[in-house]
């Protein structure tokens, strides 16, 4: 009683039903990282935590928000995120968050997920969990997992899509150096990174739900 449904990433900011627009692009400061609101999370404050505080900060990332439901839709199943990307550097992190937009304008997380860029091959084939470190002026494609769903939005909500590098301290920060061990990284490692997000038709990105039938 379900089934895959995909909406593209445009380079307006929205979800369509097909890809399409120019790339977009924001940069990453791994010494200014986003702040982790909500999510699951055990020692710091967990759940649905509107992101709208994060999402103010200067160089936060891309946002992508979609058209008022014009029904109630229920997400059931597994949620996954593929981008075609580019960095000037060689490593860096790309997560991806589902929020629910609520008509008051609040946006609520309901799940995120992240893909170190070097070991974007593991995501497909755990055995390939090798680092291949980025190279300036190549796009790649980047899957990144959020796991699984089972939530209704109702009729006047809307998804949205955000697109960063940092979810701080949930996540470790990437340096951004391409080192495997980012722990062992001091201040002269860090690097700022430029991202960037394509959407046109032979280098899509897209949202991939689960949409229960009944």
């Amino acid at each position: 009683g379900a089934e895959r449904q995909r909406l593209y990433l445009t380079g307006d900011g929205g979800l369509a039903d097909g890809p399409e627009g120019a790339s977009r692009q924001y940069v990453y400061d791994p010494r200014q990282p986003n702040p982790t609101l909500g999510g699951r999370n055990m020692l710091i404050r967990n759940g649905r935590m509107d992101q709208r505080p994060a999402q103010a900060r200067p160089n936060y990332g891309l946002i992508y928000t979609g058209a008022p439901l014009d029904a109630d839709l229920t997400l059931s199943g597994p949620v996954s995120v593929t981008l075609h990307v580019e960095s000037d550097c060689t490593d860096t992190d790309f997560i991806a968050k589902l929020n629910e937009v609520l008509p008051d304008g609040h946006a609520m997380l309901l799940m995120d997920g992240v893909t170190r860029a070097m070991y974007r091959s593991a995501v497909l084939d755990p055995a390939r969990a090798r680092p291949e470190r980025l190279e300036p002026g190549q796009v790649y494609a980047i899957v990144i997992e959020l796991g699984e769903i089972r939530h209704t939005l109702k009729a006047g909500a809307r998804l949205q899509i955000d697109i960063v590098s940092s979810n701080f301290p949930r996540r470790a920060r990437n340096t951004n150096s391409g080192h495997a061990l980012l722990a062992a990284d001091g201040e002269d490692a860090i690097r700022v990174a430029t991202n960037s997000v394509r959407h046109a038709p032979e280098t899509p990105s897209f949202v991939e739900l689960t949409i229960s039938a009944g």
